[in-house]
């Protein structure tokens, strides 16, 4: 990493940082309409990504949310007190989107 950085041009370390700096905030958009949604449906969003966080960090940080499933399937069912069938359900058929979880809650 150290050699790419010191053999590039300025330029284009630059571009890659408006590359990222885009998915930073693509990635808040995403978290204000998952808010949006929620709050819509009648749920605090402030409570849910409280307790959904842990599954949000790990699906972030592996980039890939299939690996999340068995982890969303806990919280589901502990921290949001969605039934296992529902949780299980949903968990395989999102791909460990826990959003859809706790709007769908009996």
């Amino acid at each position: 990493m150290t050699k790419i950085v010191a053999t590039t041009d300025v330029h284009h370390i630059l571009k890659s940082g408006h590359f990222v700096i885009a998915s930073y905030v693509g990635l808040g958009m995403i978290f204000l309409v998952h808010a949006l949604l929620l709050f819509l449906s009648g749920v605090a969003p402030r409570k849910f990504f409280r307790h959904a966080w842990p599954v949000f960090t790990f699906a972030f940080t592996i980039h890939y949310s299939t690996a999340s499933i068995s982890l969303n399937i806990e919280v589901a069912t502990h921290r949001l007190r969605v039934s296992e069938s529902i949780a299980n359900f949903f968990s395989f058929l999102f791909k460990g989107e826990i959003w859809v979880l706790y709007v769908t809650k009996p």
